[in-house]
């Protein structure tokens, strides 16, 4: 469970700086700015990442469910 909530953090902290990089890119954007193409591929990775963390934590999740249905399920 230690591993879990280090991943929830730093996704939650990835998330953060990514959004913050968003209203960075939009006020330039707003300026006339255009978008450089490393920027938009950190961000393109970033939201590949939160995907597939979710994926990683819904899955978690529902094997948690399905040995507890099971009577497998110790404190957790």
């Amino acid at each position: 469970m230690e591993n879990l909530e280090a991943l929830k953090k730093a996704l939650d902290d990835l998330r953060v700086r990514k959004n913050d990089l968003l209203r960075r890119v939009t006020v330039a954007e707003d300026q006339q700015l255009m978008r450089l193409e490393e920027v938009q591929r950190w961000i393109s990775l970033v939201e590949e990442v939160e995907t597939e963390t979710y994926e990683l934590m819904l899955r978690n999740s529902r094997e948690i469910n399905r040995l507890c249905l099971c009577g497998c399920c110790s404190k957790l």
